[in-house]
Parts: C-alpha cells; sequence; structure tokens
C-alpha cells in the first residue's frame, strides 16, 4: 500500500521511464536499465540533464570523441523498444537492489526539497549518489560528464524547492 501511495506522486515522465527500463530489463531491473530508460524519456528535466552534460563533454573533449566515434559500436545504449501498457503490466520484473535503493532514495530527495511530487529528476539525482562504480561506469561509455549533471541537477532541485 505505501508503494501505492508514493507511484501517485510520480510524475508521468517517470512512470514513462520506470515502463520502459522494464522493457529494457532482462531478467531484473538494473541501473543501467533505469540510466538509459532516463536518457531516453524526452521532455523529462533528466533527459535534459543528461543530454546537455553529453553536449558538454563533447565540445570539452574533442580526441575523446574521435575515440568513441571510431569504438560506436560498442558504446552505444540498447535500442529502444516500445512497450504497450498492457505488455509492461503482464511483464514483471522487479528492481535489483541496486535500483530499488535508488527509487527510494528519489523518494527521499523528493521530500528533502519539499516537493509534492516524485520526478526523473529525483531518480537522477539518488542515482548519481549511490555508492556503486555502475554510475560513474555509465557516464564514461556514453561520454557524459558527472560533474555537469551534478550542477545543473543542483540548479534544478533548488530552484523548484519550496
Amino acid at each position: 500500500m505505501a508503494s501505492r501511495l508514493f507511484s501517485e506522486k510520480f510524475t508521468s515522465h517517470l512512470k514513462q521511464a520506470l515502463l520502459r527500463a522494464q522493457s529494457l530489463a532482462i531478467n531484473e531491473i538494473t541501473i543501467d536499465n533505469l540510466l538509459d530508460a532516463l536518457a531516453q524519456e524526452k521532455g523529462s528535466i533528466a533527459a535534459e540533464i543528461i543530454n546537455k552534460a553529453r553536449r558538454i563533454k563533447i565540445e570539452t573533449d574533442v580526441e575523446e570523441l574521435k575515440w568513441q566515434t571510431q569504438n560506436i559500436t560498442t558504446r552505444l545504449s540498447p535500442p529502444l523498444r516500445r512497450t504497450s501498457a498492457e505488455e509492461a503490466e503482464n511483464k514483471i520484473i522487479t528492481l535489483n537492489a541496486e535500483a530499488n535503493a535508488g527509487l527510494v532514495k528519489a523518494i527521499q530527495i523528493s521530500q528533502q526539497y519539499g516537493h509534492q511530487y516524485i520526478g526523473t529528476e529525483h531518480l537522477l539525482k539518488s542515482l548519481s549518489l549511490l555508492p556503486s562504480k555502475t554510475v560513474s561506469a555509465w557516464l564514461a561509455r556514453q561520454a557524459i560528464s558527472g560533474a555537469e549533471i551534478e550542477k545543473n541537477l543542483h540548479i534544478v532541485l533548488e530552484s523548484t524547492s519550496k
């Protein structure tokens, strides 16, 4: 029942990202699935922050970009597979321990900032705070600046707090 109360506070973008993560998952939803889903959720705050950080990283590291271009086929995220709501409901895949910790932390971050909703920005912030090498490895594979993500998350969360 408590999880239902929280899910009612999820923004539509967060709900869509979680459905997308479920469609990307094989046995369980992982941090990589969540990050891929957040990056692919067009119009969400998390996707905007991720894409902005990706552009800055590319602009500031041309040599790394050249090397990545040569190896692009091994560095792409899994392709997005559209999943209908009915198909997603029938396909129950649970969060692994890390992903679950990230979702719980997202709820805490939302409360910490006095927000009445839980959005993609809260999940992105919570994942960035996890004591895991998974997030830093994902950022490196995607050529994304972690520092830029943190900076923009801070700006967004502070500007929308009460």
